[in-house]
């Protein structure tokens, strides 16, 4: 179903839609109520999907740690986190590099998506100065960019230029929350860049959640979620040994949820269907 992530369906395919994604002004599904259960349907359906994933992803994790008997005695929770944050910072820190003009502005002439790319670049970098080399705290900014919600009810983002800017500043913000609930442990920064994911697919027409992160998102928290099962799984003893997991193992699942919300959304924008009908009840007989 991931195909339907597609910003650039076929004419056939698409339905009409209200350009101007207001949400006060968008005109509603004629049935919102139907609409709604489609959406309920369609995540259900990708439940099964991300089930699936999730344990094939477990035997690849299995096969790499040498079968069974070793995942008794390794954390493979520990090996997947070093790796996803080590990917999350390099994506991090490549787009700041990117938008380091952003951040190097006068205070007084950075918009919206500016000042998000200097708060997460302070945290990181500690300075934005593109010629200094210096460490940033790194765990004291868990909520960077909740005010990119708003623009979906301003019509900013009808402006093609404005939209790519938002996506871009989107995919920083799933990057830095993908490191920080690897790193620390803490998924504050990822729930908020996967609500926006998931309020943009729903509310702007042209907004792709592909260039925003929304792969990248579904692969890393796939993998964490199975590590920790096979932890789980393996290790028995991890469920009273690292309470701290049962935080882990609800926000990853969360976030798994959130995307398979963004999918549904995505699905309808360029495919209806009719949901399946209740098979009829069977006459009783004595």
């Amino acid at each position: 179903m991931s195909e339907h992530l597609s910003p650039n369906p076929s004419p056939q395919e698409t339905t009409a839609t209200d350009p101007s994604a207001l949400r006060d002004n968008l005109t509603p599904p004629l049935d919102e109520e139907l609409h709604m259960q489609k959406v309920d349907f369609l995540e259900g359906v990708l439940l099964e999907q991300t089930t699936a994933n999730l344990t094939a992803q477990r035997e690849v994790l299995l096969k790499a740690v040498g079968g069974h008997r070793e995942a008794e005695r390794v954390d493979v929770w520990e090996a997947v986190k070093k790796q996803e944050s080590r990917r999350a910072i390099g994506e991090v820190r490549d787009l700041l590099v990117e938008e380091a003009f952003s951040a190097t502005k006068p205070e007084e002439e950075k918009d919206i998506f500016d000042k998000v790319v200097t708060r997460i670049t302070l945290d990181i970098r500690g300075t934005t100065d593109p010629d200094k080399v210096q460490a940033g705290p790194d765990v004291v900014d868990f909520t960077v960019g909740s005010e990119l919600d708003g623009l979906v009810d301003t019509g900013e983002l009808q402006d093609p230029a404005v939209l790519a800017k938002a996506t871009k500043t989107i995919r920083l913000l799933v990057a830095d929350g993908l490191y920080k609930l690897h790193k620390w442990g803490n998924a504050d920064q990822l729930r908020t860049a996967l609500e926006l994911v998931g309020t943009y697919a729903e509310w702007v027409p042209d907004f792709n959640p592909k260039e925003a992160g929304f792969d990248e998102a579904k692969a890393s928290l796939t993998m964490s979620l199975a590590a920790l099962q096979l932890d789980q799984s393996s290790k028995p003893n991890y469920q009273y040994a690292k309470p701290e997991r049962n935080y882990l193992f609800a926000q990853t699942a969360d976030g798994l949820g959130q995307l398979r919300r963004t999918e549904a959304h995505m699905f309808l924008r360029y495919q209806d269907f009719d949901l399946p009908q209740p098979a009829a009840e069977q006459p009783q007989t004595n």
